[in-house]
């Protein structure tokens, strides 16, 4: 039997701005949080989910890569022989290394993936200005790729 991961997007962090998508998943499977200091917890609490979260791992860990390597060995782990719902703040596509590390180490193992957007922090800052913008001079990138050099 294949392995099964969904990957849900969290949004940017109000309880409003769960997608139906991820509530259902995060309904149906072992849940994992990439975090516990997401706004989704209080209504996960409140809904009676279970989930886990990996912020143990980050605390422990000397380096980021050290960090992704365990939290994958993890999600991998509890995937062997159940769902694994991995929700993740914001969209899992957009700026989230966690995903990114898990989708190319799976690459050639015998694992469904499925990506369940999320709002991005990204269309959430947006909203909050009130202006309309094009995706032209926006780029987005996590904190521990930021090159202070160039601010």
């Amino acid at each position: 039997m294949k392995k099964r991961i969904t990957i849900a997007g969290l949004g940017p962090g109000r309880e409003d701005e769960l997608t139906l998508g991820a509530i259902k998943a995060l309904k149906r499977g072992y849940v994992i949080l990439r975090t516990e200091n997401h706004g989704a917890v209080s209504f996960l609490k409140e809904e009676g989910i279970p989930f886990i979260t990996l912020d143990h791992i980050y605390e422990s860990s000397e380096t980021f890569e050290e960090a992704y390597s365990a939290m994958i060995d993890l999600i991998l782990d509890k995937a062997g022989d159940q769902e694994v719902v991995l929700g993740v703040p914001g969209h899992p596509m957009i700026g989230e290394r966690l995903v990114l590390e898990l989708l190319s180490r799976v690459d050639d193992e015998n694992i469904d993936i499925d990506i369940i957007p999320g709002i991005g922090r990204a269309e959430a800052a947006i909203a909050a200005v009130g202006k309309n913008y094009d995706a032209q001079g926006i780029k987005i990138v996590t904190a521990p790729d930021l090159d202070i050099s160039h601010i």
